[in-house]
């Protein structure tokens, strides 16, 4: 189950990652990989250790895992520091923002980033920042020195929810603060949603079934970086 949710939200940085490279087999591979296991088409031990090691490839987001799972404790792929960088929970409470710059020039030192670059990464991090994917979208953008880019793509590439309020063969209306969209889903990556369900979806893609709780922790904290990046 961790290693589904893992690959739920993995999808969509995948897909967008080799968008400029649409023949590439490799590519074409890994997508087909996350899917099909979220599909739980070959669910074995072997997929799953496949899966494990595929998604540690992506140094970008495994930075932050690893950030919340050492200061709790915990794995990089467990279930709640995975849900802390996805959605958000009571883990990123006790990271600071000098944690988050301590970690990532350590982290981008060892990948031999060039100093000027592990610089203006750091100068970025304002205070109250906390490892969420919400700031990672925004941080990004903020290095790009215009804050029209910073904002216009925001609500595409951030994780967003809503209630489910009809169901499609290829769509779902979702409904969110009275305001209702269309999001594309995949009844096989996405099995059993019905009117009243709360889903997560990025890029305008279907990813998961949250609960009340979840939804409303996404929005904390999604809000919470937002202002922080936005304000500092």
């Amino acid at each position: 189950m961790t290693l589904e949710f893992a690959a739920r939200y993995f999808l969509m940085p995948n897909k967008l990652k080799y968008l400029k490279n649409k023949e590439s087999e490799e590519s074409v591979k890994t997508e087909k990989k996350l899917f099909d296991y979220c599909c739980s088409k070959g669910n074995d031990e072997k997929s799953d250790k496949d899966i494990e090691q595929l998604l540690m490839q992506y140094s970008a987001i495994t930075m932050y895992l690893q950030l919340i799972a050492d200061k709790n404790d915990k794995s990089v792929l467990d279930k709640e520091v995975l849900e802390a960088y996805w959605i958000g929970n009571q883990l990123l409470d006790s990271i600071t923002s000098e944690d988050m710059k301590t970690h990532f020039a350590e982290h981008l030192g060892r990948v031999n980033t060039p100093k000027e670059t592990i610089q203006e990464i750091i100068s970025n991090i304002p205070q109250n920042a906390k490892p969420h994917h919400a700031f990672h979208v925004l941080h990004i953008k903020a290095m790009m020195k215009d804050d029209k880019i910073m904002f216009a793509n925001f609500p595409k590439c951030k994780i967003d929810h809503g209630k489910v309020v009809q169901v499609k063969e290829r769509s779902l209306i979702v409904e969110k603060n009275s305001q209702r969209k269309e999001v594309e889903i995949d009844h096989s990556f996405l099995k059993n949603i019905k009117i009243g369900d709360l889903i997560t979806h990025h890029w305008n893609f279907a990813i998961d079934k949250i609960t009340e709780e979840q939804a409303e922790q996404l929005h904390l904290h999604t809000e919470k970086q937002r202002n922080v990046m936005e304000f500092s």
